[in-house]
């Protein structure tokens, strides 16, 4: 047997027993208190007609009423789990009745309680089971032995109980990791306890029960003694039978794995077709999110459709992160923060797309200085204040058990303008300091502008480069605080760092100007500066533009070619760089634009094939379609695309992909049960019905 169809049957083993815990027992009980009314009446003659026997019948009404408290209180604890399952919910999720019960009873306070309870309801039962073997095995030279046996199970079941309630008081439901296994090693210590005691119980009386009524007489103690005897190995034998028959359903269900599956329509009953039934929290985060195991855009292996896995949903790993698909989410600029935190919008924006599934998802571009803002409403990580709100955002998306990173940015000469949905179109116009810009503050590698409508920009001095590649030590410092798993570093799009590769924008005559190795010099010493503050393990990326798509208009001036990133590639690598994420344009306001299906895959693709295994290679635009991310990904131009605007559109992008490549992948809990089991189930019921009308 298979070890998935091992837990399945242990699965159904620990459903029987809860099952059979909350139902059953409620339904005997009312049976059980009318044999305790019983009880109770024969002892209260008993103390009133024999003087003797007083202080034993007291004793023992004490311990009956012991007994049945504790039961009346593990029923009202069961009932007002039942009753939040339909107060606050109104019906059984996908896990049935068996996940329902324990992922509500074990997120109520009175969960504690109830271990507790439990504790001291087998300290009662399973004690008095104890001593009574003890009592008629004392005389024997095996009783030590015979009695130790329940006595090491008795407190190895007593262990996995508080470790359980240990395991609720510091927010988890169970110990991680022993979903299944807890309450099955539970059910197996309560089996032999009982079968243990039961059997022993039995095997002495046989041998030794006529001596024992002969020694004490035809007394009433006598009649007493053997009543007592009777209850007990009737009451043993009921429990073990029970617990036995839980054994054979388990046995007959694995059968039938081999033939007719007996226990199928139980099964199904149960709803118990997954191992992990409880809505189990995230790990890490301060609030309760259902743990994503596995995270969400991960496909199913094998595929139902027997497919292979294509390539945009293998896996991939940089350093030490490993990605569920190759789908990663640009930065996309939202001018909507105030005073460079982030707001509600950006949670919204992103967090609706994280929790469908990308492999990889950043924040926008990140100013590492309040002039490196490209309007007045972006995003930036120049203070501390700043990370709070980043650090909501990074838990969001740990919660959902996916990956976000980072873009650190500076506009240079691009900063200072509007929102492009406020000045109506590109190229943006310069913000004034009455409407919140700083037009007099805004700095590139040369005073040329990038377009006349841009605020002209002063030179950087040596000073000022200095303050720059400090301020991105700095922001990569806070970034980590934030909790980012990876940093990218924006050196595309006619910003800072991309305006220092350019001899269209660099116009310097310094070690920071001219030549190629100079041009890329501040590049390269930002690149140093964050790959020496973030972990070995923290992949680092950067954008770069692959070219400034001025062949057609401007072929022969001083530009950014595609040679030249070729040429940078390799050289970011040796510095640590995990990931060349190739762009392009932005550089020069004269550029044309050459648009279509994967426009920009051959300028990743020209790098690849240059750096091969040296370094992963990314490639962006026009790739929000799967049957056109696949083919670049298997021609070998990339080993990841990203997707920006699409995202935007859809934030279910990763399904549509997956949908279009005709493969299942796995999605968050919370949206994913509503397109499986009972309401898949339900939809398909619905259509027939339709069908048979027409």
């Amino acid at each position: 047997m298979s070890t998935a169809a091992l837990n399945a049957n242990y699965a159904q083993l620990a459903a029987v027993n809860l099952i059979t815990g909350t139902t059953v027992n409620g339904s005997l009980f009312g049976f059980g208190f009318a044999l305790y009314c019983f009880c109770v009446r024969l002892l209260y003659k008993q103390y009133r007609n024999d003087p003797s026997q007083r202080r034993q019948s007291i004793g023992t009404l004490i311990f009956m009423s012991l007994v049945v408290a504790s039961q009346v209180l593990d029923l009202a604890l069961s009932a007002r789990a039942c009753q939040v399952i339909y107060a606050y919910h109104g019906d059984y999720p996908e896990g049935g009745p068996y996940g329902y019960y324990t992922q509500v009873y074990q997120r109520q306070p009175i969960a504690v309680v109830g271990i507790v309870n439990g504790l001291v309801y087998d300290l009662l039962t399973f004690g008095v089971q104890i001593w009574r073997l003890w009592v008629i095995w004392n005389a024997s030279r095996y009783a030590i032995f015979i009695v130790s046996a329940p006595i090491v199970f008795f407190l190895a079941l007593w262990g996995t109980q508080i470790t359980q309630m240990i395991g609720i008081l510091h927010g988890e439901s169970i110990v991680r990791g022993a979903y299944v296994v807890m309450p099955v090693f539970q059910i197996t210590l309560m089996l032999a306890i009982t079968l243990w005691v039961t059997l022993f119980i039995i095997g002495r009386i046989a041998r030794v029960r006529r001596r024992h009524i002969r020694i004490m007489g035809e007394s009433d103690g006598a009649s007493q003694y053997t009543a007592i005897i009777t209850m007990l190995l009737e009451s043993f034998a009921l429990d073990s039978a029970w617990m036995a028959l839980i054994i054979i359903f388990v046995g007959l269900r694995t059968t039938g794995n081999h033939g007719v599956d007996v226990g199928a329509h139980f099964s199904r009953t149960l709803s118990m077709s997954q191992v992990r039934q409880y809505n189990d929290p995230a790990p890490g985060v301060p609030f309760y999110t259902p743990h994503q195991d596995p995270v969400a855009g991960t496909a199913v292996v094998p595929q139902p459709s027997g497919k292979p896995i294509p390539k945009l949903f293998q896996p991939v790993k940089i350093r030490g992160l490993e990605f569920q698909n190759r789908i990663f989410v640009s930065p996309m600029c939202q001018y909507s923060a105030e005073n460079g935190s982030v707001t509600p919008w950006h949670m919204a924006h992103l967090g609706g797309i994280i929790s469908r599934g990308p492999g990889l998802a950043f924040v926008e571009a990140t100013a590492v200085l309040p002039e490196g803002r490209i309007s007045p409403e972006d995003v930036g990580l120049w203070s501390d204040a700043h990370i709070e709100g980043l650090t909501k955002i990074v838990e969001f998306a740990h919660s959902q058990s996916q990956k976000i990173g980072i873009q650190l940015a500076h506009a240079g000469r691009k900063a200072s303008t509007f929102a492009p949905f406020v000045s109506g179109g590109s190229p943006t116009a310069a913000a004034n300091p009455r409407e919140r810009g700083w037009p007099n503050d805004v700095w590139g590698p040369s005073t040329k502008p990038f377009h006349e409508s841009y605020p002209k920009p002063k030179e950087l001095t040596k000073e000022g480069i200095r303050r720059i590649t400090q301020a991105f030590k700095d922001a990569a410092i806070r970034a980590l605080k934030a909790g980012f798993d990876v940093v990218e570093i924006h050196s595309a799009h006619g910003y800072l760092l991309s305006s220092f590769l350019s001899p269209s924008s660099n116009l310097r005559t310094d070690e920071y100007g001219g030549s190629f190795e100079n041009r890329i010099r501040l590049l390269v010493e930002v690149v140093d500066v964050v790959r020496s503050i973030i972990p070995q393990s923290m992949p680092l990326f950067v954008r770069v533009s692959g070219t400034e798509w001025l062949e057609q208009v401007a072929p022969n001036d001083p530009q950014w070619r595609p040679e030249d990133t070729v040429r940078l590639a390799p050289i970011l690598a040796d510095h640590g760089v995990d990931l060349l994420d190739v762009s392009s344009g932005g550089i020069d306001a004269r550029q044309r634009v050459v648009p279509g299906e994967a426009y920009q895959a051959h300028l990743a693709g020209a790098v690849k094939k240059a750096v091969g295994d040296k370094l992963l290679v990314s490639a962006v635009g026009a790739l929000g379609d799967g049957h056109i991310a696949q083919k670049v990904l298997e021609s070998g131009q990339a080993d990841v695309i990203f997707v920006g605007r699409q995202f935007q559109k859809n934030p279910g992008l990763v399904w549509a992909m997956a949908d279009e490549l005709g493969i299942e992948v796995t999605q968050a809990k919370q949206i994913g049960w509503g397109f499986r089991g009972r309401a898949k189930q339900a939809l398909g019921h619905g259509e027939k019905e339709a069908k048979e009308k027409l």
